[in-house]
């Protein structure tokens, strides 16, 4: 999903000016035109309203609805009828600059780390240092949270997507209904917490932190991608050919390379899959810290590996 507002807006603009410029100068006999709303513009807003992007659940734990998203916290977009909210976004954009409706979904961030969805939500929270987040040192990338299949997300969390829409997402309903609306994965907005499987809670405040506890999850045949403190050495690593079965398709690779391109070309085809089932094809070979090569034929074996030859 991406919201190229600048453009969408840049084509009705000049045509509300210039309506505002005619009624000027004959105001009491000439009728106020109407600038039209592109369609595309409103198509978008209402997928944000959809999102739960101005639901007023984004506070600071004081319960304060800051009503940071101008005219859009306006609308009833529960209650109201599809058509009736149209309308009411027609309205809303005609009240707006495209610099102010470009600040409202803007995200900002503070030195100290703090996130916002805009730089009205940092005002009401009292904060006046901030700027344009430029990193993403703020969040962990909602896809890599999805491949840690050790912990639970502790909800709510705050998720921003690409086009900075910021929602604060109740349950995994929520969020799996968001992220097939939007049709990519959001950002999550440090800090959060995740239980382990013992129940444990645990907050994640730094990308550090999110990538060792992958380290802790996968464990047995990691490979340290260079980032963070350096984990124990794995014990064993896959030997190659190397099969996998994804969504019950056969892959094979016979190198690191092959086995990065077949998931570069799952996720960047045109219908990349909601999910992915991933099973091991046996036999697989075990290439052991001393060179020796333990070949495993069922997951029983390959318990019985990881028992035998890991700590």
């Amino acid at each position: 999903m991406q919201f190229e507002f600048k453009k969408l807006i840049r084509n009705f603009l000049p045509l509300l000016l210039l309506g505002l410029m005619i009624t000027s100068c004959t105001k009491e006999d000439i009728e106020e035109p109407v600038a039209p709303a592109d369609p595309k513009a409103v198509e978008e807003i209402s997928v944000r309203g959809n999102l739960g992007v101005f639901d007023g659940t984004y506070n600071f734990g004081s319960g304060v609805d800051c009503d940071c998203y101008g005219p859009f916290d306006d609308i009833d977009w529960e209650n109201a009828d599809p058509e009736t909210i149209e309308e009411q976004i027609e309205a809303a954009l005609a009240t707006l600059t495209e610099d102010e409706l470009e600040a409202l979904f803007t995200p900002v961030c503070t030195e100290e780390g703090a996130f916002y969805p805009n730089a009205c939500f940092a005002e009401c929270d009292d904060v006046m240092d901030y700027s344009e987040c430029e990193s993403e040192d703020w969040g962990c990338d909602g896809e890599d949270f999805e491949t840690i299949e050790c912990y639970e997300i502790v909800f709510p969390v705050t998720g921003v997507f690409s086009d900075g829409s910021t929602v604060t997402f109740e349950s995994y309903e929520t969020y799996f209904e968001a992220v097939v609306l939007a049709e990519e994965e959001p950002q999550l907005v440090y800090p959060f917490d995740v239980t382990d499987e013992e129940g444990n809670v645990i907050t994640i405040e730094t990308e550090q932190q999110w990538e060792e506890l992958g380290v802790d999850c996968f464990g047995i045949g990691w490979e340290w991608d260079g980032s963070g403190e350096e984990p124990e050495a794995p014990c064993f690593t896959y030997g190659y050919p190397f099969s996998l079965s994804i969504n019950g398709e056969v892959f094979v690779a016979n190198d690191d390379m092959e086995l990065t391109n077949i998931f570069d070309n799952i996720f960047n085809s045109p219908e990349p899959p909601a999910e992915l089932n991933i099973q091991p094809v046996f036999p697989m070979n075990l290439i052991l810290d001393d060179g020796t090569t333990v070949t495993v034929n069922t997951d029983e074996e390959y318990y019985d590996a990881i028992i035998e030859y890991c700590d």
